[in-house]
């Protein structure tokens, strides 16, 4: 078995179990291995866990050329890549600031909503039903990483209007 298929296998089993605070890191494999990061997940439907379960287990391993890193959280809905990290949460509520008439981007077939702050710039995707956010800091390109990010959202999920408040 070649390295990527045995890394592939271990995300896979690592986010099919059920209670992901029990995990241990992931093995290095000849590379640095990042810490454990702490991930707050939003409580979300059986129905939700398992449409951001199948999404988490399709995101790469690397992105915008930063390894991904073990996570904490109490479902398996985050994920996260870099030791600045670059942090997904899928199933996150609406961003409050999301009102009607605020600016959107689309990049790669998903309309984001962003709020940018000093450390970085937190984008949610609006346009899928299910709210995901990407939290990308202020040392990595979030174009780049939602470029790479929206492909796999737009096969996750279908198509909704969305609904600012």
């Amino acid at each position: 078995m070649t390295v990527p298929v045995v890394v592939a296998l271990l995300v896979i089993i690592q986010f099919s179990l059920r209670d992901v605070r029990d995990l241990a890191p992931l093995p290095s494999l000849g590379q640095r291995t990042l810490p454990v990061l702490d991930v707050d997940t939003p409580a979300v439907t059986p129905e939700v866990e398992a449409a951001c379960t199948s999404l988490i287990t399709t995101l790469p391993l690397r992105l915008d050329g930063r390894p991904s890193r073990p996570v904490r959280s109490t479902l398996p809905t985050g994920y996260a890549w870099g030791e600045d990290p670059t942090v997904l949460r899928c199933g996150v509520p609406r961003p409050p600031a999301y009102l009607i008439g605020v600016s959107t981007l689309a990049i790669s077939e998903v309309e984001w909503f962003f709020q940018t702050a000093t450390s970085g710039t937190t984008y949610t995707a609006v346009d899928r039903g299910i709210y995901i956010e990407v939290s990308v800091p202020s040392s990595a390109d979030g174009g780049a990483a939602l470029a790479v990010l929206g492909p796999l959202i737009v096969t996750a999920f279908p198509y909704v209007a969305p609904t600012p408040g």
